[in-house]
């Protein structure tokens, strides 16, 4: 079993393409156990929460509009996840795969 303390990456500064132009964007997970689904769950929410705030400005009523949020949303997440450290994204996708079942 693993946790990533401070000490190894408090936060995870990221480089992120929305939509409209390259972004920084900080995931912090320092703070939690990646070990257990409940850590994986929540490093995951923040994901997607920084996903949504980025893409956010490309939210319309418009489908059109909402299928390119999505896609930008879906991308972003991609791209956060590729730049974690490889046992954050170990621990993501043993969520995903545990979530399947």
């Amino acid at each position: 079993m693993f946790r990533i303390t401070a000490a190894l990456a408090a936060t995870a500064m990221l480089a992120v393409a929305s939509a409209a132009s390259a972004q920084d964007a900080r995931v912090a997970y320092g703070d939690l156990d990646l070990s257990t689904a409940a850590g994986a769950q929540t490093l995951d929410q923040r994901i997607n929460t920084v996903a949504a705030d980025l893409c956010r400005n490309s939210r319309a009523s418009d489908t059109r509009l909402n299928r390119r949020a999505n896609r930008c949303q879906a991308d972003t997440r991609a791209q956060i996840r590729s730049q974690l450290p490889r046992e954050a994204r170990a621990a993501l996708s043993a969520q995903v795969r545990t979530a399947a079942l």
